[in-house]
């Protein structure tokens, strides 16, 4: 009867979270934890795990956020889906910029990377190298965020995720500018228009067209940057 009492507390747990009853949701998901735990559905408790966690965040208990972060990415690797990865990693990067302490979360995501880098290159891998480099980028330590976005950017180009790599060349160009490396962040740009137009993507092109005319603006261009925010 397991399976009927797990759809029951899974119903009530999304619908606890959907009406902004977070604690009684957190409560529904910390009993499907333990049925998940009996039965061995790993895969299940990857997901639960860091629904629970955004839950903690919402009411405003980080450490507990945390813990069940670090849970979800012990088993990261399970999770196939690329939206359901694009997801999680992106939740990690908004919270850790509200954290005090990033080093929970860059720990957990060095010993995933680790793991990863003996089946490389792959698609998970690549996105933690840039969820790293968006960490640290927010933490205001710039140059490993650069190292990070250009190895992501490297496995990206070998599994041609062409749009994917865009979007790095853009942070990476964004890290850049920060750091009033304008050549490089210059070149970063260009290199994410050139492969937008290649590709068509034009969600992207304006994005980068637009980064761009802010780093010339930053560089006093005021004409390469009317050019640029018009093309946007």
């Amino acid at each position: 009867l397991w399976h009927i009492e797990e759809l029951a507390l899974h119903g009530l747990f999304v619908q606890s979270a959907q009406l902004g009853n977070y604690a009684e949701a957190i409560d529904f998901g910390n009993r499907l934890v333990e049925i998940k735990e009996k039965v061995g559905d790993v895969k299940g408790l990857v997901i639960l795990y860091f629904d629970i966690g955004g839950l903690y965040f919402n009411v405003n208990k980080p450490n507990d956020t945390v813990a069940y972060y670090e849970k979800g990415m012990n088993l990261f690797e399970l999770i196939t889906d690329d939206e359901q990865i694009e997801v999680f990693l992106k939740n990690v990067t908004v919270i850790s910029d509200r954290l005090e302490d990033i080093e929970p979360f860059t720990k957990a995501l060095k010993k995933l990377k680790n793991r990863l880098l003996t089946h490389s290159p792959n698609y998970l891998l690549a996105k933690v190298y840039g969820t790293l480099g968006s960490i640290y980028s927010g933490a205001g330590k710039g140059r490993v965020s650069l190292a990070c976005f250009k190895r992501e950017i490297a496995i990206l180009k070998q599994l041609g995720r062409f749009e994917d790599e865009v979007e790095a060349w853009i942070n990476l160009g964004d890290v850049n500018s920060e750091l009033s490396y304008f050549e490089n962040a210059l070149k970063a740009y260009g290199e994410a228009i050139r492969q937008a137009q290649i590709n068509r993507q034009t969600h992207l092109i304006i994005k980068a067209y637009h980064n761009r005319a802010d780093c010339f603006t930053r560089l006093d261009l005021w004409e390469q940057a009317s050019i640029d925010y018009q093309r946007a």
